[in-house]
């Protein structure tokens, strides 16, 4: 992965040819939100299988993905803005804007994997029905993200617009499986250890949360984050 970005992103390109050193960025840019797509599939693997290697990769991931965002980050901020077409400075920002969704998206799949090492070191067993609803969940997300990279890489406004119609969904599927999930431990039937599964939820929900602005960014590309869609 190293080899790929410190070679696709050439300073020399900054002052001479901004906008094809913007398209290596932009290159570089759907590399890293691979990354955080296999950080996902790592995330979802180890859901449903108590395999330590799923966890193990996905850490390893998080360090590439963090390499990408300080390398791409670095790059673009030295790109000089002056004198330069309004496009250059609009797509600059955007840029910077879509590895910091990346990053988070990161970000999440390490606290998943987290969350659910700690449930099977718990010793907490998870039903079937319950695993099934979780997939479809995590089915959903998985697919965000694969809109995402598509939608990035191609600037496709039609798949843009795809992405924010299941985010509504997704916010939906949250709400309703979150209350479910309460009243599930309100009546006995799941005890106050599987508030993991609150926390997987919003993890879930956070991660199509930034594919939603990535994807704004394409639909709009003057579209400005709302201070809810920033999580910490």
């Amino acid at each position: 992965y190293s080899k790929t970005v410190v070679e696709r992103l050439n300073y020399e390109l900054l002052g001479s040819s901004p906008v094809i050193a913007l398209e290596a960025s932009k290159a570089v840019i759907v590399e890293m939100a691979q990354v955080a797509y296999d950080m996902f599939a790592c995330a979802k693997a180890y859901f449903n299988e108590i395999n330590e290697k799923h966890f193990e990769e996905c850490m390893v991931l998080e360090g590439t993905m963090d390499f990408y965002d300080k390398s791409i980050h670095d790059y673009l901020i030295r790109l000089p803005i002056e004198n330069v077409r309004e496009s250059v400075r609009l797509h600059q920002a955007i840029y910077l804007d879509t590895i910091r969704d990346l990053e988070r998206i990161g970000d999440h799949c390490v606290n998943l994997v987290e969350f659910m090492q700690d449930r099977y070191n718990q010793g907490i067993v998870i039903t079937v029905e319950l695993q099934e609803q979780f997939n479809g969940f995590f089915d959903q997300v998985s697919k965000q993200i694969q809109n995402t990279i598509e939608c990035f890489d191609t600037k496709s406004i039609n798949k843009a617009k795809e992405i924010v119609a299941l985010e509504d969904v997704i916010d939906t599927l949250e709400r309703k499986f979150r209350k479910s999930q309460f009243n599930l431990i309100q009546e006995g039937i799941l005890s106050q250890h599987d508030i993991h599964y609150v926390d997987i939820l919003s993890n879930l929900e956070r991660i199509s949360d930034h594919c939603y602005n990535i994807a704004q960014n394409i639909i709009d590309p003057f579209y400005l984050k709302r201070p809810e869609a920033e999580d910490n």
